[in-house]
């Protein structure tokens, strides 16, 4: 059995439910730009998609839309979800606080490699009092290509000084697991609103339902 030496997390749809926050709000909004067809279902399609990435896709398939109302759009969620990122009104995953305190309990270092901004993470993190779990938050501002590309897992794993087959990284999105498979790091994949495609289950070190189902795992799958 391998030893664990440093662990990487995703933050939206892993460490909270912001997912369905974003549909929701995206699903509200959508409308007053003329846009009829934006559902749960499109939601799906692009989850773990960028905002950067979302420009283009936008433009693409609601080719009626300016480039002014595009970035309005993506401009208009971003702010009403703002409102409850930074105040923290987002919930936590179950088993998300269990896992974190494991991996504390056995001196793991934690870093935290997503594809939302930084002072988002930080509020949520603060907020539930898991802050302190993280030595680092990598975030878009950190990066010039987001997942799928494996650019912030490489600065993560960096930041922990680690080979990339000695640690572990949890995500919720195929975007992610991809970023870390194309990285080389080891990938506990725990769906949120999406499974993972078939092709890319093998390339997983695991698929689990929970957090509290990947705790269970690395437990039994690392020595300690």
């Amino acid at each position: 059995m391998k030893q664990l030496h440093g662990a990487i997390f995703d933050v939206d749809g892993l460490l909270f439910n912001t997912e369905q926050l974003y549909c929701d709000i995206c699903i509200e909004v959508a409308p007053k730009y003329g846009i009829t067809t934006y559902d749960e279902h499109y939601y799906r399609r692009y989850l773990g998609t960028s905002n950067q990435d979302l420009y283009a896709i936008y433009q693409q398939d609601f080719p009626f839309l300016s480039v002014e109302d595009v970035d309005q759009f993506i401009r208009e969620v971003q702010a009403i979800a703002e409102g409850y990122l930074l105040a923290g009104d987002v919930a936590i995953k179950p088993g998300a606080t269990d896992l974190l305190s494991f991996l504390a309990s056995r001196d793991i270092p934690c870093v935290i490699a997503s594809n939302n901004y930084a002072h988002f993470i930080d509020a949520m993190l603060t907020h539930h009092g898991i802050r302190e779990h993280f030595g680092h938050i990598y975030a878009l501002d950190h990066i010039e290509n987001p997942k799928p590309h494996p650019e912030i897992v490489h600065k993560a794993v960096d930041f922990l000084g680690q080979s990339h087959r000695d640690v572990v990284m949890f995500e919720d999105s195929t975007n992610g697991a991809k970023a870390a498979i194309a990285a080389n790091v080891p990938v506990i994949m725990v769906p949120d609103m999406l499974p993972p495609p078939d092709a890319l289950r093998p390339s997983l070190l695991k698929e689990c339902e929970s957090l509290k189902h990947a705790s269970d795992f690395i437990q039994q799958h690392y020595h300690w």
